[in-house]
């Protein structure tokens, strides 16, 4: 089995729960108090999966934010990690970004030029991905 997480779900939730019920469209004012929600590639059932390919969307690609990227993969443990920065995914130059294997330098992620790029990538990963071993097989 494989998953892939290949979105943020929501960094937030409501700190009250879902609302029962609908609001009333004559309420004055509505405050809407958000508390952080938790990761779902962070929780246990992402790590039943024998390949987990996770991703990360940070600001940049400094330093600051390769640190985040690792944190997600020691606290996920996602064997690959799509990665692109805020102005890859949504900003004026292409949609591109990185496809990360955990097990390697961060210099060594492979570049995507396109999201169909990205996931041809990845289901090639998964194909060669050897579950017994935690690694992809050499081609």
């Amino acid at each position: 089995g494989a998953i892939f997480m290949l979105a943020a779900v929501s960094d937030f939730r409501t700190a009250d729960g879902p609302q029962s019920g609908k609001i009333p469209s004559s309420a004055k004012t509505l405050k809407v108090e958000l508390v952080p929600a938790e990761k779902l590639v962070c929780g246990a059932e992402f790590r039943t999966f024998p390949f987990r390919f996770a991703a990360k969307l940070t600001k940049d690609a400094l330093e600051d934010s390769q640190q985040d990227l690792k944190r997600l993969a020691q606290t996920s443990d996602a064997h690959f990690i799509y990665w692109n920065t805020i102005e890859e995914a949504f900003g004026t130059v292409a949609h591109c970004g990185r496809i990360w294997s955990t097990s390697t330098p961060i210099a060594e992620s492979t570049v995507c030029q396109s999201k169909s790029a990205a996931a041809r990538d990845a289901v090639a990963l998964l194909r060669s991905f050897d579950s017994n071993h935690q690694k992809c097989r050499e081609p």
